[in-house]
């Protein structure tokens, strides 16, 4: 995402991968609809996280959008 220009959502991208390597194991394994949710409120670190993607939300999407549309060589597929 930094390679693209979009380093707000990179910074968030490294953030919540740290967090999340940390927390592997808990978050990888098999549960419940039930046990899934519960998961939201066992590992609050992620809140801010959430919170700042869903504020930039449609800007991350309309700056992927654009460098998509702006490098279609990159996503089209050569055969």
């Amino acid at each position: 995402m930094r390679l693209w220009g979009i380093d707000e959502l990179a910074r968030l991208m490294k953030k919540a991968g740290t967090l999340f390597r940390k927390y592997r194991e808990p978050l990888t394994r098999e549960c419940t609809d039930e046990e899934f949710m519960a998961l939201f409120e066992q590992y609050p670190e992620f809140d801010d996280l959430d919170d700042a993607f869903v504020e930039q939300e449609e800007n991350f999407t309309r700056l992927v959008a654009r460098y998509v549309k702006e490098h279609p060589d990159s996503f089209s597929r050569h055969e």
